[in-house]
Formats: structure tokens, C-alpha cells, sequence
């Protein structure tokens, strides 16, 4: 009990921050003001952004670079955090605050979609100041999936997962190389070979593939789950030291 009570406290202060030096176009999504927000170190994604915010300050963002960006994966985050709230709010027997903190989720979750999807290329996109897309096929697609931003029991929802499955995460074209999953597309021009280190440019990347059990069991993806982590097992085996990365090829 004294867990839970600290922890919604903490968590209900994050949020309140987020909403008021996070939404500073006020859309309700979540915005990215640096790379370092994101952990997308050296990708395309952020491409003449700074890594780090003015000052080291998350409350400020670099003028003049495109952002802030409305982000696919920071609202997904968010998104998932205020279904945990409302679970907690019930647990402590916080009903009307759990009723908020869910039709809050509830209404993020429909920005995600309505907002930073685009069923032309079956991909989840940062807009930028502009209002356009930053159209980088990358890893933020399979971080929308790991909040189950995306809910099969809605024929609308269902149709995208399955567009974004078949053309995106499962594509050998795409993201599912042999060693799976990419963290940009091997058909986005955006694809950098050689591999260097430390990339979010093409190379797949561990914490990709440690996230996958978030959510495709949840998607019905069990037997392609267990494909790709024998891929990684095999390539740890024959590597022996540890690795953050591979060449997906």
C-alpha cells in the first residue's frame, strides 16, 4: 500500500508536467523537443535536431530545427501510463479519479490514430512544426504496438494492425530482416550500410527485440515472436560477448 500510494502520487505529478511543458501547441499529444527524448541516438528520425535540449532543460526546445514534434511514441508512452493510473486510482479505491484517468487515456489513444498514422504508407509519423509528416519509416511503429495503442476488438483498429503488420513489421522488405527487427526500414532511403555503432539507422537493435513480448503475443504473433528471438540467440551464441546491436543482415 505505502508502493502504490507513493507511486500514483509520483506518476500523477509526471503527467501534470508533461501536459503543461509537453503540449506546448496544444493538440493533446506528447511532443519531442531532442533526440535524447527518445533515445533515437544517430537516427535519421532526428536528423538536424540537437541531441540534447537548450540548456540541458527539457522544458525548453531548440528553435528553428522543426520541433516540437508531435510524437507517435512518447503520446503511446503517455497513453500507457494513464492505463496504469486508472488501474491504480481503482486500487486505491479512487474511482472518479480512475473514470478520468481512462477517458483521458481513451482520448490520447484516438489522437495516435486519427493524428500520426498514415494508411498510405501503413506507418505512425512525428508531425513537425510544418504539420507534416517526418516520414522516416522507423522502430517508433513497434513502440506504438508496445502500448496496445492498437485494441483488435475494433474492425477499425484491426485493419490498421494488420496493414501495419503485413507492409511494415513483418515485411522482409521492411523491418523483418534475418535478423529482425531493423530500427529504419531496409527499403527507406534512410538505410545506412555499413552499420556503425551505436545507430538507430538501420541496425536492430536489442531493445527492440526486448520489448517485442509487450505486444505481439498481445497481437496473436506468438510463433513469428519466438522466430525472432531465435535469431538473437543465435547470434549472441556465436558471439559470446554481449551486443546492443547487429547488422540485421
Amino acid at each position: 500500500d505505502e508502493l502504490l500510494v507513493t507511486a500514483y502520487k509520483a506518476c500523477s505529478r509526471w503527467d501534470v508536467w508533461l501536459r503543461k511543458y509537453r503540449d506546448t501547441r496544444g493538440t493533446g499529444l506528447v511532443e519531442g523537443f531532442c533526440t535524447y527524448d527518445t533515445g533515437h541516438d544517430n537516427s535519421p528520425r532526428w536528423k538536424g535536431v540537437p541531441n540534447r535540449c537548450p540548456d540541458a532543460d527539457a522544458k525548453k526546445f531548440p528553435p528553428g530545427v522543426g520541433v516540437p514534434r508531435l510524437c507517435p511514441d512518447l503520446s503511446a508512452t503517455v497513453y500507457g501510463g494513464r492505463v496504469a493510473l486508472a488501474k491504480m486510482a481503482k486500487t486505491l479505491g479512487k474511482h472518479d479519479e480512475a473514470a478520468r484517468w481512462e477517458q483521458d487515456a481513451e482520448t490520447l489513444r484516438k489522437l495516435i490514430i486519427t493524428k500520426l498514422y498514415d494508411p498510405q504508407d501503413a506507418a505512425f509519423y512525428d508531425i513537425d512544426t510544418d504539420n507534416n509528416f517526418v516520414r522516416v519509416h522507423s522502430d517508433v511503429i513497434s513502440r506504438v504496438l508496445g502500448e496496445h495503442v492498437l485494441k483488435m476488438n475494433d474492425p477499425h483498429d484491426r485493419a490498421i494492425f494488420e496493414a501495419v503488420w503485413t507492409r511494415q513489421i513483418h515485411n522482409p522488405k521492411a523491418f523483418w530482416a534475418p535478423y529482425p527487427l531493423t530500427s529504419v526500414a531496409m527499403d527507406d532511403p534512410a538505410f545506412v550500410r555499413p552499420i556503425p555503432r551505436n545507430s538507430w539507422r538501420g541496425a536492430s537493435q536489442a531493445l527492440t527485440a526486448l520489448r517485442a513480448p509487450r505486444w505481439m503475443e498481445f497481437y496473436g504473433k506468438g510463433a513469428e515472436l519466438k522466430q525472432m528471438m531465435a535469431a538473437w540467440c543465435e547470434a549472441i551464441m556465436r558471439h559470446i560477448e554481449f551486443r546492443q546491436q547487429m547488422d540485421p543482415l
